[in-house]
């Protein structure tokens, strides 16, 4: 993993901020280095293990999503996810260059009350981190999705 920001035709990565940056490659079999890092991070703030557990189901959600579903038969595909933690928030910011898509806007899953076995797989992931996240925001800037969870920290 790698501090540094990929650098693609269609704009550089947006300005760093304080805080911790990675830029991975965009593979399942990746995701559990990150884990490692975001955690090693979170901890070494001083960060509580409820929250910290939050920011790994945010990143398992988000990065998984933008694997599965954003990057479509792209060579050697990119992200970054940074982490800011103080002031008193936590802040994850989600950067790739995979096909536009703004994950707030998606709706609730309509199907809540039902059992699980008896919904359609989907939707349930984003919904768990808008409601466990205490703000999201998303926007499309030079070619990049640019998704901000944030966490008040207790």
């Amino acid at each position: 993993m790698s501090d540094a920001a990929p650098d693609h035709q269609s704009g550089a990565a947006p300005e760093d901020s304080p805080g911790k940056t990675w830029t991975v490659p965009a593979c399942l079999d990746c995701l559990s280095a990150v884990f490692q890092e975001v955690e090693d991070y979170a901890s070494s703030q001083g960060c509580p293990h409820d929250l910290i557990l939050k920011l790994l189901l945010t990143v398992d959600e988000i990065v998984s999503n933008i694997i599965l579903h954003g990057y479509q038969d792209e060579p050697d595909p990119t992200l970054r996810i940074k982490a800011e933690i103080g002031n008193g928030r936590a802040v994850l910011e989600f950067l790739d260059q995979a096909r536009a898509y703004d994950p707030i806007s998606c709706p609730a899953p309509d199907n809540l009350d039902q059992a699980p076995e008896h919904r359609p797989p989907g939707g349930l992931g984003l919904h768990l981190v808008k409601e466990l996240s205490d703000e999201a925001h998303y926007r499309r800037e030079n070619g990049w999705n640019r998704l901000s969870v944030i966490f008040t920290l207790p």
